[in-house]
């Protein structure tokens, strides 16, 4: 039997990658990975490591995994590494979307 949080990170996951490839990024997933980044987006101007999240409550902190992704400095100039919160059935919000943070 799936776990249903594997469902849940594979459905923003796919999200996510359409977004990037409408933006005509080249897109590969490191699938169940624990990983820096969920996601790595390659088009000609640079690079984006893209670590995924989702939340259902507005209560949240990011600050240790913010925290997490600043400590990677090896990052050529042209690398972006971002940290992208799909916020999904929060009261007082209107529809599900994503909070996008760029962190470098």
């Amino acid at each position: 039997m799936v776990n249903k949080n594997y469902i849940r990170g594979y459905a923003i996951e796919r999200k996510a990658l359409k977004e990037l490839e409408k933006e005509n990024y080249f897109v590969v997933r490191s699938s169940g990975s624990h990983l820096m980044a969920d996601l790595v987006a390659v088009n000609y101007c640079g690079f984006r490591l893209i670590q995924l999240k989702s939340v259902r409550t507005k209560y949240y902190s990011f600050k240790k995994e913010i925290e997490k992704l600043k400590k990677f400095k090896n990052c050529p100039t042209n690398c972006s590494i971002e940290l992208w919160i799909w916020k999904s059935r929060l009261k007082g919000f209107r529809k599900a979307g994503w909070e996008k943070i760029r962190i470098k």
